[in-house]
């Protein structure tokens, strides 16, 4: 499975792809680190945390391709090469599938909280308006929805879903929320996923504090939502104390994707 990274410029602007040469057969291609240092772009959020190991889904990885295998096996004389290029392509379109449902739920509530026509299948609007009145429930004032911010202190960018508020215990609080679509089964408690949190506390300490560490009146949550249980919605509340270690591991990681890619956006 290709996982491209996602670009931003200074402005925030999306620089996920460029055009190609007249005459190539796509208008388009995925931006690549030669383009970045050109254009002086910065990488986002989850683009920087693909440096971190992810044993949970590394093995899920590996059970895709061992599923795909176990269901087709070689035919005849098919030569390696072939065989591998199609299980893979096999074993990672669930990833695919479940990419673009989680596409449609964020597209969905994005539309709704901006009192736009919604144009979506019943179960992808159930499960849209079922995190929406998660967001009223939690009394949580939207300021911003998919809000795309730019860190220059630490160099990155990223695409946030919620850009909240709150008040609490009498003090205004100032919050990111970011949803998950998520498979469930009725019962079973939902966990943070790893890099959630981390995401989270990058995007919180970009916007609201210029790169800054989190205090006591800033908080982040991430909404998972299940496309199993439709209607279901579960709720993991990251206090200032999580928000400002996952920050620190951030920052971390950007120094591991500066020194792989020997590309420094603060410095371009």
């Amino acid at each position: 499975m290709n996982e491209s990274l996602h670009w931003y410029d200074a402005s925030g602007r999306p620089a996920h792809t460029q055009p190609t040469k007249k005459g190539a057969k796509n208008a388009t291609r995925a931006t690549n680190i030669k383009d970045a240092r050109e254009l002086k772009l910065f990488p986002s959020v989850s683009s920087i945390l693909k440096v971190l190991s992810n044993p949970a889904l590394d093995r899920w990885k590996m059970s895709k391709v061992a599923e795909a295998c176990f269901k087709q096996p070689p035919i005849a004389d098919e030569k390696m090469e072939e065989y591998v290029h199609a299980i893979l392509g096999k074993a990672f379109d669930e990833v695919s599938d479940a990419a673009d449902l989680g596409t449609q739920i964020h597209a969905t509530i994005e539309n709704v909280l901006s009192n736009k026509p919604v144009d979506a299948s019943a179960s992808v609007l159930q499960c849209s308006l079922a995190a929406v009145d998660k967001v009223n429930e939690l009394g949580l004032a939207v300021k911003h929805s998919e809000l795309t911010t730019v860190c220059v202190a630490h160099g990155y960018a990223g695409t946030t879903d919620l850009v909240v508020t709150r008040v609490k215990d009498g003090s205004l609080q100032y919050g990111i929320v970011d949803f998950k679509s998520t498979k469930t089964q009725e019962g079973d408690p939902v966990s943070s996923k790893s890099g959630h949190a981390a995401q989270i506390a990058a995007y919180l300490s970009s916007h609201w504090l210029g790169g800054g560490k989190p205090s006591e009146q800033h908080f982040g949550m991430n909404i998972y939502i299940s496309t199993t249980e439709l209607g279901r919605v579960d709720v993991m509340e990251y206090d200032h104390n999580l928000l400002n270690r996952e920050l620190e591991m951030f920052h971390h990681a950007c120094a591991i994707w500066r020194h792989r890619y020997e590309y420094d956006p603060r410095s371009s």
